[in-house]
């Protein structure tokens, strides 16, 4: 009866402190310090190599910049900005493992949902999940792309040069999104997807 109690206390305790941020790894902080570039490279889901011969081609990879905005509750919060797609941002949440994004593009006309575990084995620098792509078109419901995705952890993010990003540097992150936005829109969405090419 003992050990079976001291086994009901062990797990509901390692419960708690698993729901609870802050985790490790997150997208930001490394045992080397503040890591929080990543590469998402999108896989097409539709060829399966059933029909001509290819599986899951490699598509567009992208640079994704992470900035800490608070937790709720057991979630672990952040800002998200593209630095190689202009006009590319959002917000991600983090629970335990799994880390889930949202971004948008084409001032809306574009949304782009993400979801992946982390590797909690080596570097802790690698995630692998889902990337979907919805684009808005004269169909009531859009177009959807359905993608897989591998995230790899690469550096510290770059601002104007030189600068490095940290950890909290929110309002980089929020001047970065602003002058983003200005620019013209991108051609192609991130995936690599143009208007043209959507039916």
């Amino acid at each position: 009866m003992i050990k079976i109690l001291s086994i009901l206390m062990f797990s509901f305790f390692s419960s708690i402190t698993w729901a609870q941020p802050p985790y490790g790894p997150d997208m930001i902080l490394t045992p080397d310090g503040v890591y929080n570039e990543w590469e998402v490279t999108y896989y097409y889901d539709n060829d399966s190599g059933l029909i001509g011969g290819n599986s899951h081609t490699q598509g567009n990879t992208q640079k994704l910049c992470f900035f800490y905005a608070g937790t709720v509750d057991s979630h672990q919060r952040y800002y998200v900005v593209s630095s190689s797609y202009n006009g590319w941002f959002g917000t991600t949440t983090q629970e335990g493992d799994l880390v889930r994004i949202k971004m948008t593009f084409w001032n809306g006309d574009g949304n782009d949902e993400m979801s992946f575990n982390l590797s909690t084995m080596g570097a802790k620098d690698r995630g692998m999940g889902h990337w979907d792509e919805t684009v808005e078109t004269w169909t009531p419901f859009g177009y959807t792309y359905w993608g897989n995705t591998e995230l790899r952890r690469t550096g510290k993010c770059k601002f104007s040069g030189s600068k490095d990003y940290t950890a909290d540097e929110i309002e980089l992150a929020e001047e970065m999104r602003g002058k983003n936005a200005e620019r013209l829109r991108m051609s192609k969405s991130p995936m690599g997807k143009t208007r043209t090419s959507i039916k």
